[in-house]
């Protein structure tokens, strides 16, 4: 995917040449100042708050979509803003982190990791899943304080699988009673 082919949205975030990827809204840490590895806590706050795309920062007006692993969806909570789904999309084409299935993020000289930053699990699957709205909680750790989202009931979901050749999908759901049975499904094969 290159620039031209972005959603609309994230063609218009400043962009690395280096890598060639748009930088994500929650990663730019002021003028021309950016660490795809580390969240801006501020811009997290601000899209919790006013329901803004993690990626583009725009406001979305339905269907906000979240990103994370097996964990994240079993127990409802993500620390990642929600995106657009055209966002998500090309996130899941694009972030090295997301797409490469052997890749680690490298590592940071920021003094903390973002709150409740975790390492997906790549033997497990990673879920994308769609709702409408979602709930904030901050929570104090001994690093500080953690923003949570708690989405409401899903619409949708899918899910896929790390392979040699990146991301797959293996299944998918569309409606609150198909999704918590594809969500029970996972529960019960992927139990520690």
């Amino acid at each position: 995917m290159n620039r031209h082919d972005l959603p609309v949205r994230l063609a218009g975030r400043p962009f690395d040449q280096r890598r060639q990827l748009p930088v994500p809204y929650v990663n730019e840490h002021g003028p021309g100042s950016y660490d795809f590895a580390v969240v801006n806590g501020r811009r997290a706050v601000e899209c919790a708050r006013e329901q803004l795309c993690g990626a583009c920062g725009h406001f979305i007006t339905r269907q906000l979509t979240f990103v994370g692993g097996l964990a994240n969806l079993l127990h409802n909570t993500y620390t990642d803003p929600p995106m657009h789904t055209a966002c998500t999309d090309a996130a899941l084409q694009l972030c090295p982190f997301l797409a490469r299935p052997r890749r680690r993020p490298r590592p940071t000289t920021a003094t903390a990791m973002p709150a409740g930053y975790r390492d997906l699990d790549r033997s497990r699957p990673l879920a994308v899943a769609i709702t409408d709205g979602y709930a904030t909680r901050l929570t104090a750790t001994a690093d500080g304080v953690l923003l949570e989202f708690h989405p409401e009931p899903w619409q949708a979901l899918h899910v896929f699988a790390y392979t040699d050749a990146g991301l797959v999908p293996t299944a998918a759901a569309a409606g609150a009673d198909a999704v918590t049975d594809l969500i029970q499904q996972l529960r019960e094969t992927h139990r520690d």
